[in-house]
């Protein structure tokens, strides 16, 4: 019951006693009534305004403004954007000053549970986004979660609080609405009784109050039913009904902002419907019950749910059973059962954890649970099938030759790290076979790069058949493989056997492109722990082996044995001597005569270079050109040659030329023509008396680039000769391409003239295609009587061997032309 207070006379108590004097009991009650009806009015509005308006309002604004905090906190940046996360974070600390300041402000003892909750609440936002910002997402997602908490209890709490202050206001309004009916009721009948008494003036008075009482009435009833739209009267008035109207008015404009900030709230939900189907990865929440509370797109479309399935409410067992009906399989009716399971564990213990699951279409699941506080939980779903398939082939790259498919040297060095360490525990031994390809440069060079790639699959293929099952087969790289043979009980013969299985599946031919292509391999072995105890010892020692092997010729198998070090500790030094001999100029260049088998004179001479070492005296070029090759000096050689040979021939008769070979490297040079010239400039040497020798092995490197380089030499007036011919591949195809001057048959042929039928109508073959094309031939190697009377039939034009002269010092020329050349010569 509202109690009356007591109010100073207003001007319609005023009126009402001015009445009263001329009627005393009639005027006496209806003032009474008049005036206990607005002072209790005014009271209950007053509280309404206060207590029911004004504290829900800013409810309202406080619950609000808690939701856009959560909203801030929930859609933080996952990923490593700082200056976003800063934002995140400022934008987050301005809404909960501004929730700070409005609980301040307020009146209502109920905020001041709201304040004391505040700071656990902004406690729990700084941590998930801090945890955010150094992506630990795990921690970050059990942040969330305990803000989200808090969050909800402090947002259900003021829910509540203004739902009672908006329930209070309506009452607030019927009690004022009921009072105004009452009151009305009494005016009628105490109006009646003023008619009587005091006649038209009372009614005038009486007329003009219920009128605005019952239009002020009027408006409260349709506020009360969500009539916004209506307009307050009497706000203007200046007495106790303009007080109530004012009152009304400012209900109505709470009311108002009350409906604003609901279509605010309408807006924010939208948006987040809107994150929340926008998800890379399928989001379900689900309550104690295991019923759907919300999912999102992404998760239907997973799991290809319709939306009469995937609405709140739906149980977890209806959303499994479809799945299952839907997808027949092992794997896919396994789903419900795990789905349930999980469901249970859940809700019974409330840990989190991660699964992942394989579905029956080849898809790869990944599930990620989180407990809800009053059970229930929540869990995210995400494909991970492509990422698991780029993984595999991260490891299939890792670990195997693109090109053969087998293991490649990384992982043959992790194989060989097991090895070892069960080696190490005496659990077996094993040995490791370092193989090179023989002949591959050569069918590379002839067939092209694609045939060289499909013999390495070839080989691979045949490699991984001769070994058993435990071994490991990988390629190094280029030609070069690797064989790991393990076991209890593996020694030098089990390797050695192992080796000749191999060299007898790789010497059978392969077939290329149409052609037969026959290769060969030298092979390296290394045994453990007898010839080492590291990868690193193991591989150096079976590539030692392997290098003794190819020395001693192709196809052949060597055991890595101690003594093989000191050679190698040999050919080192002699790199070394080597090096210092070409920088000191101590190379010496020795000259071998060309006879023309027709006039018995010498026609030229080929200069051969010499190393006379200070210790092991003269060595063989045999053994020191191939050093050179691999240490990058035989270009400075060949330059030294050229220079030196230039020199030594202006002495000679002006009717001699000199030979000088060019190697591969002095091609690969771009200034190999500048060279020429300026050696030919600084020895005062005519261009017509060089003759350089190349072969046809130089020619397969870049055909067009050194067809192009020995065109502009011959243009300048030099020979180019076709050395060891017969011996490479196409070379009639070279023959066709550049006009050589002259062809040197290599002494492989001569040597066998006397005795082999077929070497002799090679010899003849060649001496007759020479002479077709306007090309010298050159007989190399001939060494005895036989020798020249078989290349003389054959038709050869020249010679050269040890039977006519061994190569000599540049000093020594002169003599062997004096005993040999007309004397008519002059010197030039």
């Amino acid at each position: 019951m509202i109690r009356v207070a007591h109010v100073l006379p207003r001007p319609v108590a005023a009126q009402l006693y001015c009445v009263a004097a001329t009627a005393v009991l009639a005027v006496i009650g209806l003032a009474l009534a008049a005036v206990s009806y607005t002072t209790h009015s005014t009271y209950t509005v007053t509280a309404l305004r206060d207590d029911g308006i004004t504290a829900a309002g800013l409810a309202a604004d406080v619950e609000l403004l808690l939701e856009r905090h959560r909203r801030m906190i929930a859609s933080a940046p996952s990923r490593y954007d700082r200056l976003e996360m800063r934002t995140s974070a400022r934008n987050a600390e301005d809404v909960a000053r501004h929730i700070e300041d409005l609980v301040a402000q307020a009146k209502d003892p109920f905020m001041g549970g709201v304040a004391a909750s505040l700071p656990v609440l902004v406690g729990h936002a700084r941590r998930a986004l801090f945890l955010r910002a150094t992506a630990t997402q795990n921690e970050a997602d059990t942040a969330l979660q305990d803000y989200i908490r808090v969050a909800n209890r402090m947002q259900d709490q003021i829910h509540l609080h203004r739902s009672e202050r908006i329930d209070v206001a309506k009452a607030g309004v019927d009690q004022l609405v009921q009072r105004g009916e009452t009151v009305a009721g009494w005016i009628l009948v105490l109006a009646i009784a003023a008619v009587v008494l005091l006649g038209p003036m009372s009614a005038w008075i009486i007329r003009g109050i219920v009128g605005r009482l019952t239009a002020i009435t009027d408006t409260m009833r349709r506020l009360a039913n969500t009539d916004t739209a209506v307009a307050v009267p009497s706000i203007a008035d200046a007495d106790e009904i303009g007080d109530m109207a004012r009152a009304v008015q400012v209900f109505k404009s709470n009311a108002l902002a009350l409906q604003a900030n609901q279509k605010e709230i309408e807006k924010l939900n939208g948006w987040f419907d809107i994150a929340l189907n926008n998800m890379a990865r399928g989001l379900s929440m689900f309550d104690s019950e295991q019923h759907l509370i919300v999912c999102n797109r992404t998760y239907r479309e997973l799991y290809n749910l319709p939306a009469e399935i995937a609405k709140p409410g739906t149980s977890l067992a209806q959303i499994a059973g479809y799945w299952a009906e839907r997808n027949p399989g092992a794997a896919a009716a396994a789903l419900p059962a795990w789905c349930l399971a999980e469901g249970a564990a859940l809700s019974s213990s409330g840990f989190a954890h991660t699964e992942t699951h394989s579905l029956g279409d080849g898809r790869v699941i990944n599930v990620s649970y989180q407990a809800l506080d009053g059970g229930g939980w929540v869990d995210l779903h995400e494909d991970v099938t492509e990422k698991r398939r780029a993984e595999w082939r991260i490891s299939q790259l890792a670990h195997f030759d693109p090109l053969t498919g087998i293991a490649n040297r990384h992982y043959f060095l992790e194989c060989l790290d097991r090895a070892l360490k069960r080696a190490a525990a005496g659990e077996e031994t094993f040995a490791v076979l370092w193989l090179d390809l023989d002949r591959f440069k050569e069918v590379n060079d002839t067939l092209g790069h694609p045939a060289g790639d499909v013999l390495l699959k070839l080989v691979s293929e045949r490699l991984t058949s001769a070994v058993r099952s435990g071994d490991q087969v990988a390629r190094l790289g280029g030609d070069e493989f690797a064989i790991l043979q393990w076991g209890a009980a593996v020694g030098e013969t089990e390797a050695l056997a192992l080796a000749a299985r191999v060299c007898d599946v790789l010497s059978a031919p392969f077939s290329i492109a149409g052609q037969t292509v026959s290769i060969g391999v030298s092979i390296g072995v290394a045994l453990a722990p007898a010839h080492g105890d590291t990868a690193d010892g193991l591989i150096r020692n079976a590539d030692i082996a392997l290098y003794q092997a190819k020395s001693a010729g192709r196809g052949t198998t060597i055991v890595f044995c101690h003594e093989f070090e000191h050679r190698i500790s040999a050919r080192r030094r002699l790199q070394t001597d080597l090096k210092t001999a070409a920088e000191l100029g101590q190379m010496e260049m020795h000259y071998q005569p060309i006879v023309g088998l027709r006039h018995q004179g010498v026609l030229g001479c080929e200069a051969l270079m010499r190393w006379r070492h200070a210790e092991r005296g003269m060595v063989s070029p045999a053994e020191f050109i191939p050093l050179a090759e691999e240490t990058g000096l035989i270009g400075d050689l060949g330059r030294f040659a050229l220079r030196q040979a230039c020199r030594d021939a202006v002495s000679w008769p002006v009717t001699m030329k000199v030979a000088v070979n060019l190697s591969a490297a002095q091609f690969v040079a771009l200034d190999l023509v500048e060279t020429v010239r300026n050696a030919l400039l600084d020895a005062g040497l005519p261009a017509t008396r060089l003759e350089l020798e190349v072969t046809e092995t130089l020619l397969l490197q870049d055909n067009a680039r050194t067809t192009g380089i020995l065109h502009e030499l011959r243009g300048m007036g030099v020979s180019i000769a076709l050395d060891d011919f017969g011996t490479g591949y196409a070379s009639l195809s070279y023959l066709r391409s550049f006009p050589f001057d002259k062809i040197k048959i290599d002494q492989t042929f001569v040597r066998d003239l006397p005795d082999r039928p077929d070497c002799v109508a090679i010899v003849k073959a060649v001496c007759g295609l020479a002479a077709t094309l306007g090309m010298t031939t050159v007989a190399e190697g001939v060494e005895t009587a036989a020798h020249l009377a078989r290349v003389k039939e054959a038709g050869c034009d020249e010679a050269q061997g040890y039977l006519f002269c061994r190569p000599v010092p540049a000093d020594e020329v002169a003599s062997f032309l004096a005993q040999r050349v007309p004397m008519g010569a002059t010197a030039g």
